[in-house]
């Protein structure tokens, strides 16, 4: 249950046997499992940067599965935002990274998995498509759990085509597996997923019950972002189901994506940063190097100090020094 391990996570943080260590901090490893925590309750900032220091302390110490795993939720991440551009540079280093590493088709598939994400998202049907083609799924099959994760994603294509029969017959084969498994937050997709073939097919009440049962399991634990990922046909639904969780209903139909390119205002004389800017100003502040920035951002070097620049310029300060005091003086550090 997703709100014991959140726990089990600051509990691990607060012993001192762990923080006492030398080096790369055995504790920093508990960020990896915790930012995918706080990626499903929709804590997306927070997420990124759990995974973004477990991802270095994993480069010091070279642990392969270790950084797919990262790359992976990473990934999510850039895809609950849309940014659609990063997302491909890290799908790419996943793929290559898997490759080096020798690592098995299962992790290929997580990146593989992302792309068809995004095409979904971009309407791109087609290349969705020819990945479920390739892989030979079928409204007839009985996935593996490890595979239960691009299952979603072909239904999903099933569901955009109309296919809602097959949709419903792969659900209905899903639903007993993890049942049985008792892999609950899949539960969750699978009630939503049903209860989108049942409102396209107009069995109002089927869809509502669907409904009813995703938030029975959700709202306890408080997993936002299997409803989000589901878009905009999946919230118009929630309505007809608010009345028994109002107040957790209210809170995903008020979430909206982050802007990326939000206008950050400042007080005269000082020039507005941009999102990013503030983002690459507040690595800094965390005492980032370039290279650790360009790849927490997914950016080249030169990115990052054309971004740099940009925020000396408008902070009016000549070095990282003066800008993170500036930014501090400012309040753009919190």
């Amino acid at each position: 249950e997703r709100k014991q391990a959140v726990e089990f996570c600051q509990e691990f943080l607060d012993d001192p046997k762990w923080s006492s260590l030398t080096g790369w901090n055995l504790s920093d490893g508990i960020y990896l499992p915790w930012s995918l925590l706080s990626y499903e309750a929709n804590q997306l900032d927070q997420a990124m940067e759990q995974v973004t220091r477990a991802l270095q302390g994993l480069e010091l110490v070279n642990v392969a599965q270790g950084k797919l795993w990262a790359l992976f939720i990473q990934g999510s991440l850039l895809l609950a935002h849309q940014d659609f551009a990063r997302l491909a540079e890290l799908t790419e280093k996943g793929r290559q990274l898997a490759r080096k590493s020798g690592s098995n088709t299962v992790h290929y598939g997580w990146f593989d998995l992302l792309d068809a994400q995004a095409a979904l998202d971009q309407g791109d049907l087609a290349k969705v498509e020819v990945w479920a083609s390739a892989r030979n799924f079928s409204p007839a099959d009985s996935p593996l759990h490890w595979f239960e994760g691009q299952y979603f994603a072909y239904l999903r294509l099933l569901i955009k085509q109309g296919n809602l029969a097959d949709a419903r017959q792969l659900l209905e084969t899903m639903q007993a597996n993890v049942q049985t498994g008792k892999r609950y937050r899949k539960l969750i997709t699978i009630h939503l997923l049903l209860a989108l073939v049942e409102a396209k097919s107009e069995h109002d009440q089927e869809s509502k019950f669907h409904l009813t049962q995703a938030l029975q399991l959700a709202v306890p634990q408080d997993y936002r972002r299997a409803f989000l990922n589901e878009g905009q046909a999946l919230l118009d639904l929630l309505p007809a189901v608010r009345g028994s969780y109002p107040e957790f209903v209210d809170g995903l139909l008020a979430e909206t994506s982050p802007v990326q390119d939000q206008v950050i205002d400042l007080p005269q004389p000082y020039e507005n940063l941009s999102e990013r800017e503030l983002e690459v100003l507040r690595l800094v502040s965390r005492g980032y190097s370039n290279r650790q920035i360009a790849e927490a951002l997914f950016v080249t070097l030169g990115t990052v100090k054309k971004h740099l620049n940009n925020v000396f310029g408008k902070l009016q300060v000549s070095n990282r020094t003066e800008a993170v005091a500036r930014g501090r003086e400012l309040n753009l550090l919190d």
